[in-house]
């Protein structure tokens, strides 16, 4: 598997003003320090998620109703699952990156 068969995995879905983000660094050349930092970008916007399901738990009153309430949580709740299946793809791949760079090293 080549560097862009990673980036096309773990990029999928990210926007295209966070993908223009991590093309900024020079450091970016890297793609296990891509990876890195994607998982790091990534983690952030799980626990922004879970900050805010937390905050609908204390806030209930300001919703207008239960139904609204359960629409919220579902969209959060789905939000967080996409954000954790792209966090694991990441860590998957930056695994199979250093596997491949000590099988290339051993070499």
């Amino acid at each position: 598997m080549g560097p862009n068969d990673y980036e096309a995995v773990c990029y999928s879905g990210l926007t295209d003003d966070e993908k223009a983000f991590l093309s900024l660094d020079d450091c970016f050349s890297d793609v296990q320090y891509q990876q890195l930092n994607l998982i790091k970008m990534l983690t952030l916007r799980e626990i922004e998620v879970l900050r805010d399901l937390n905050r609908l738990r204390v806030d209930k009153d300001r919703l207008s109703s239960d139904y609204d309430l359960i629409d919220v949580i579902v969209k959060l709740e789905n939000a967080l699952t996409a954000c954790q299946a792209l966090k694991l793809r990441a860590i998957e791949s930056l695994h199979e990156m250093q596997i491949d760079k000590y099988e290339e090293d051993m070499n």
